[in-house]
């Protein structure tokens, strides 16, 4: 049995092919030198098979009206066998990415030594630094609609040929991403198969590191601030004296102006509602801040 084949858990949904994680172990033993064989005929003719293109999509509800679709959560489910390919490419990539210092170094998701808590930790430096030299700081919280979703084909492929992707490697991810279908399960009924022409395919082991490789540029179009990013939250910050607001929000808003014109380009958006503001300083502080009016310049912004 292979390593991949190992760490697969039995508790994974079967896919449309019928076959799970359990019967694959079973079999692993005659199964795994042919499957073998196969996968490596996929990535020596850039071939992704078209049958573990296929996901089966059963709404989870998640609050609220029932009747309403925008309650429910859309759980991708592919087979299995396309998912020990998938590791192996995932792998070669991020040992790529990596060892060659390509990936930005604050995007702390979906990373090996990265998290949530990593993040939270250089933000909370940053600030507490910002406040032992008598300094404020700015940050922005952006949110992207839909960001998995609307990932265009075209655009990241482009991307990976920028990063000196091997030819063939990209020839293999054109037909990983093309040709895409889905279909709904509930109670038992099925619905037609539909196309599926954009995202990252959700339930893959490759969807969070081609969204990665995505949003990896984003720091390169601004020009002013901090750029922290957890997978699709992107937070800009920037730090100026207490008497010097006014000039770190303009600065912040051309750095979210030329986000804006990166979404475009690069076929995302961004959601206005949920993008914030938030200045911070401290108490010692806050009262100078209060008493010349810079924290109104900067709440002005908020819904940027």
């Amino acid at each position: 049995m292979s390593h991949v084949e190992k760490e697969l858990s039995c508790s994974k949904a079967t896919g449309v092919d019928g076959i799970s994680v359990k019967i694959l172990k079973l079999v692993s033993p005659v199964f795994s030198h042919p499957l073998t064989k196969l996968l490596n005929m996929s990535l020596d003719k850039g071939i992704f098979p078209t049958k573990w293109k296929i996901a089966r999509v059963t709404p989870l509800h998640k609050s609220g009206l029932r009747d309403d679709k925008n309650n429910y959560r859309p759980i991708s489910v592919l087979p299995v066998i396309s998912k020990i390919c998938e590791k192996h490419v995932a792998r070669s990539v991020m040992d790529y990415f990596t060892n060659n210092g390509l990936l930005y170094e604050r995007q702390s998701a979906f990373r090996k030594g990265h998290s949530t808590e990593t993040a939270l930790i250089n933000l909370t430096d940053q600030i507490l630094l910002n406040m032992d030299k008598d300094e404020v700081t700015l940050m922005a919280f952006v949110d992207f609609k839909k960001a998995f979703d609307l990932i265009d084909h075209q655009v990241l492929l482009s991307k990976l040929h920028l990063y000196r992707v091997a030819d063939s490697a990209i020839k293999w991810f054109t037909s990983y991403l093309t040709g895409r279908s889905q279909f709904v399960t509930i109670d038992g009924q099925q619905s037609s198969r539909l196309p599926v022409n954009h995202g990252v395919p959700q339930g893959s082991v490759l969807e969070p590191i081609l969204f990665l490789l995505y949003v990896n540029d984003i720091p390169l179009h601004l020009s002013h601030s901090s750029v922290d990013i957890f997978a699709d939250d992107t937070t800009l910050s920037a730090s100026t004296h207490w008497n010097d607001i006014p000039s770190m929000v303009h600065d912040i808003n051309c750095d979210l102006a030329a986000l804006s014109q990166w979404s475009i380009q690069n076929k995302m958006s961004i959601n206005d509602e949920k993008t914030k503001f938030m200045l911070i300083s401290g108490k010692r502080l806050e009262k100078k801040i209060l008493e010349k009016g810079n924290m109104d310049i900067a709440v002005r912004y908020t819904d940027y």
